[in-house]
């Protein structure tokens, strides 16, 4: 055996996955996932177990981002709650408009209809909950006048208040317990458990490659690890120019304040560097002017990956892309 093949191996480079963003941090391990998964475990020596446990805390982390603090209740709550309003706006309308009825027996059950509404008038403009509560008190304080209401033709109007509150309740009900079932643990609690599934992941595959049965999985390992590593290599261009921008808002000088001549330029220099295999060619091919395109710092999770706005020099337009590899393409939701 010759030293070449004594000394064979490969080494699965690790980027700066630790300090990216949160959003940056789950790309690049679904990305990882990704590649990885594609191949034959048995010939990297995963086992299902392991690559399940860590897609599993891949898509925690993704709830994690993205988990949001409504739910698809909101818009028919808000929905009942203003028919709510309608309904308590007419009702409390025609009680007064029909204590000056010139009959005098309407006149009469819309009086004795009003003192016993009179402490509720303008409930529809609290809040929500405190609401559903005053309708509750009004709807026990109508059986002390269910003749007066019949007198006055109202009882249909109570039944429907007293439907719709009943539906925003049971509906409110069942937001709250969703929310409390879809709290998360936080990103600094679920990162590490993501990183460690990862690096076991990457154990597993090196001691593949030095075992690989045939000459052909073992080019097929290592191709893989190339293509991981360049994935984590444009990974960290992106992370450096996020930094960069970054320190660049950093050291913007308060309003009045006047600027030193070139006090920024380091730092523009270093992020403009780290961008020129991305933005440079994604400029020529697309017919942008050199310089033209400019990240601004916001980011979102999308189908495609995390997606950059960036800025387009002198329009005030922007547009967003995403990484495909070595270059960034255009994406619309």
């Amino acid at each position: 055996m010759n030293e070449k093949d004594l000394l064979k191996m490969v080494i699965i480079e690790r980027c700066s996955y630790k300090h990216f963003s949160n959003a940056l941090h789950v790309q690049y391990h679904r990305e990882a996932y990704q590649l990885i998964s594609a191949i034959d475990k048995k010939k990297l020596h995963l086992t299902d177990g392991l690559l399940q446990l860590w897609k599993n805390h891949i898509d925690l982390e993704i709830q994690q981002n993205n988990e949001a603090t409504g739910s698809v209740h909101t818009a028919k709550m808000a929905s009942i709650d203003a028919e709510r309003d309608k309904v308590l706006v007419h009702l409390f309308g025609l009680v007064r408009a029909m204590i000056s009825s010139p009959e005098k027996s309407l006149s009469e059950a819309a009086q004795q209809v009003h003192i016993i509404f009179k402490p509720y008038y303008g409930i529809h403009r609290e809040g929500c909950e405190a609401e559903s509560g005053h309708i509750v008190g009004l709807l026990e304080d109508t059986r002390k006048c269910q003749a007066e209401l019949t007198t006055l033709g109202l009882a249909p109007v109570i039944g429907k208040l007293r439907d719709l509150n009943q539906d925003y309740e049971r509906i409110s009900a069942i937001r709250r317990k969703e929310i409390a079932q879809a709290i998360l643990p936080s990103a600094s609690q679920v990162r590490p458990d993501t990183d460690k599934a990862f690096e076991c992941v990457c154990q597993h595959i090196q001691a593949a490659y030095l075992y690989a049965a045939t000459a052909d999985d073992e080019k097929l390992i290592a191709d893989m690890v190339a293509h991981l590593n360049q994935t984590s290599a444009d990974f960290n261009t992106t992370y450096r120019a996020s930094v960069a921008h970054r320190k660049i808002a950093a050291k913007k000088k308060p309003q009045g304040e006047k600027k030193k001549p070139q006090e920024a330029a380091p730092d523009a220099q270093e992020w403009r560097k780290a961008l020129e295999p991305l933005l440079r060619q994604y400029e020529e091919e697309n017919g942008f002017s050199p310089g033209a395109l400019a990240l601004t710092g916001q980011q979102k999770i999308t189908p495609q990956g995390v997606a950059y706005e960036l800025s387009v020099k002198d329009t005030g337009q922007t547009l967003w892309v995403v990484q495909k590899e070595d270059r960034i393409c255009r994406y619309t939701d």
